[in-house]
């Protein structure tokens, strides 16, 4: 039986709803257009190829120089030091300047520039089809449940009858392109056709009108990155890191507390795999981690099972709430958050659920 309590659902995308880190499929697209030339096919690899590995050199030394300010052991992991979740935000800060080099680096190399809305949607159909993309498991059904409940508000309504709002739905993320995420889950099987509004990310500078959220599907993008979040006054400009992620958070609840139809603020359940999912899932009623081991540190979600265990939030599996209190996210003093291999085990949990 679904919660009946009015909830507003945020995830992350890659690595939370897919399997893995969906980047390297969007540059093989790029690389993949009919326009380009071997030669620039692999040119754009090589590029991506060197960008990667300057990430990883970037990243180490940042982390290694800010640990020797502090007077913490040098080496190139991200543990030690104490500090508990202060520490940790104050690592996440610094290492941000490392996402922004990145970009940087993406977009003067110009790796995607050149690429068409209607190449993004081919791409997206083409990666899925491969199993380069691939969603995780009872995604397809957690998405049905969600989709079903506002169907039911809508015919519910259609009779003049008043109803709260029971379910929202956004994906937020640092990817660089909203069209990729929303034609891959459209690729999808069965076809998962999510609400653009709904997907909070960056996108390619041309694929999206500028007066609009619509595609322009005749112009080329330039390869630059531009976050999709400009409405709100605290929107970050683009959408790289935790804190960005906050931002958003917050301003999505502020949004909703001072709506004048609502009469009680919805509970926010927020799933992410990453240290940069860290602040939301605090924040949120309910924070849940999408792991693909067991063991802490393992896998999928293991930099942030890892964040957490340093921070001391207690991470238990999502099964297991309701002997930790219920709904008490590590924002509610308890200092606890869940853990799932995979949507099936949400869809589990949601079947158990009588409030």
């Amino acid at each position: 039986m679904p919660t009946t309590t009015p909830t507003h659902w945020i995830l992350d995308w890659d690595s939370t709803i897919t399997t893995h880190d969906t980047l390297t499929p969007l540059v093989h697209i790029s690389a993949s257009s009919p326009s380009r030339t071997p030669s620039q096919k692999q040119h754009i690899l090589q590029e991506w190829n060197r960008i990667s590995k300057a990430y990883v050199d970037d990243f180490q030394n940042t982390l290694g120089k800010w640990k020797d300010e502090r007077g913490e052991s040098t080496g190139t992991g991200d543990g030690g030091g104490g500090g508990g979740l202060a520490r940790e935000k104050e690592m996440l800060r610094v290492l941000e300047d490392v996402e922004e080099r990145s970009l940087k680096r993406v977009c003067e190399a110009r790796i995607l520039a050149g690429l068409k809305a209607d190449e993004v949607k081919w791409g997206a159909e083409s990666v899925v089809r491969s199993g380069e993309v691939r969603v995780r498991k009872g995604f397809g059904e957690f998405w049905a449940r969600l989709s079903s409940l506002a169907t039911e508000r809508e015919d519910v309504s259609a009779g003049g009858q008043e109803k709260e709002e029971d379910v929202g739905l956004t994906i937020l993320s640092v990817n660089w392109s909203r069209l990729f995420i929303s034609s891959c889950l459209a690729s999808s099987r069965p076809p998962i056709t999510f609400p653009t509004a709904s997907i909070i990310s960056n996108e390619l500078e041309g694929l999206v009108s500028s007066h609009s959220d619509t595609t322009t599907t005749a112009n080329f993008t330039t390869g630059s990155i531009l976050s999709t979040y400009t409405h709100h006054p605290n929107a970050p400009p683009l959408i790289l890191s935790s804190r960005h992620k906050l931002a958003i958070f917050e301003s999505l609840l502020s949004t909703a507390d001072t709506s004048t139809n609502k009469k009680k603020r919805k509970r926010v359940i927020y799933i992410g795999d990453s240290p940069t999912d860290l602040e939301c899932l605090l924040a949120a009623d309910i924070g849940i981690c999408m792991r693909d081991q067991d063991g802490e540190g393992e896998g999928g979600g293991g930099k942030l099972a890892e964040t957490l265990a340093r921070g001391g939030v207690r991470c238990v599996r999502l099964r297991d709430l309701e002997g930790e209190g219920g709904d008490r996210g590590a924002g509610g003093g308890g200092k606890v958050v869940t853990w799932v291999r995979d949507f099936e085990e949400v869809n589990v949990w949601l079947d158990g659920r009588r409030d």
